[in-house]
């Protein structure tokens, strides 16, 4: 007989609306109300059964999970210093795969301190406590140090560095695009490692 092998994946796509709630002197802080959908996959195959193919196919063995959620977060900044802390995800939930895994949304923690520059803004941002990970894939926690230069009133593009203080990622390197014309904001995200890269787009309506 084969051995078994079993595939878990986890996806969580988020719907939201931003709003700063309040501004006093340096101090200011926002929330947002969003709509999450949080897809589970789990496939169970002996190896005589498995085909390459099924890795991509998210068609395929997927438990799809509805939940409405929050962040809240507080800023303060003066002159050129701005530092902010943001609470993601305030409202936890417990979610079961198809073929039963458990996975648990936890509020996460995101600490930021920025620098602006003439025309750069340079940045650290750390992951607090660890993102909760989902079946083989441990939980993770990353720092990362990025630099982001203006090239005109609409158009950004940014350098970084991600640093993986705990999980199954790689340290990686990081491309950036963001352009804004109210009310659009759109962001594209690369990483890049020496075995492994990733992408993902970001796009927002302002209000």
């Amino acid at each position: 007989h084969y051995p078994l092998r079993r595939q878990r994946q986890m996806c969580i796509r988020d719907r939201s609306y931003s709003r700063t709630i309040d501004s006093r002197g340096d101090f200011s802080w926002g929330a947002s109300l969003k709509f999450q959908s949080i897809s589970l996959v789990e496939r169970l195959r002996s190896l005589d059964e498995y085909e390459e193919s099924e890795l991509l196919d998210w068609g395929r063995d997927v438990k799809n999970h509805y939940k409405l959620n929050g962040d809240v977060g507080v800023a303060w900044q003066k002159d050129f210093v701005r530092v902010s802390t943001a609470v993601k995800n305030i409202f936890p939930g417990d979610f079961r795969g198809p073929l039963g895994g458990h996975y648990k949304l936890r509020p996460a923690v995101k600490f930021a301190a920025e620098f602006s520059q003439d025309r750069f803004v340079h940045g650290v941002h750390w992951d607090v406590n660890p993102d909760q990970g989902f079946g083989v894939l441990r939980d993770s926690q990353q720092i990362s140090a990025t630099t982001t230069y203006g090239v005109s009133e609409n158009l950004d593009v940014g350098l970084g560095y991600n640093y993986v203080q705990k999980g199954d990622f790689v340290n990686s390197y990081e491309l950036s695009l963001k352009y804004k014309y109210q009310p659009i904001y759109f962001q594209a995200i690369g990483r890049f490692a020496a075995r492994a890269y990733g992408f993902g787009i970001q796009a927002q309506m302002l209000f």
